[in-house]
């Protein structure tokens, strides 16, 4: 039996639906400049997401140096980050 964990799969979710989702996706695509000049990438759920929000001043004393690009999403567990990174 294959752990559904390492099929990458988009997030869909009631409370995230694919639509959203598939939108914030998109949003940090076409930050691509931000990822090419980047030192450092974060990739990940609601925690990693929530550096952008009240964790900010944590990111801007940290990571901001480092021209850190965040690409967090709410939600996301290991086989919808897999989806990402192959999409």
């Amino acid at each position: 039996m294959t752990n559904p964990a390492v099929i990458p799969t988009p997030q869909d979710k009631e409370w995230y639906p694919l639509d959203r989702w598939t939108l914030r996706h998109q949003d940090h695509l076409t930050a691509k400049n931000d990822f090419l000049n980047a030192q450092v990438v974060f990739i990940g759920d609601s925690i990693t997401e929530g550096w952008g929000g009240c964790g900010k001043p944590i990111w801007q004393k940290y990571f901001e140096k480092y021209n850190a690009f965040n690409v967090g999403i709410s939600g996301d567990e290991t086989q919808h980050v897999l989806w990402r990174f192959e999409n």
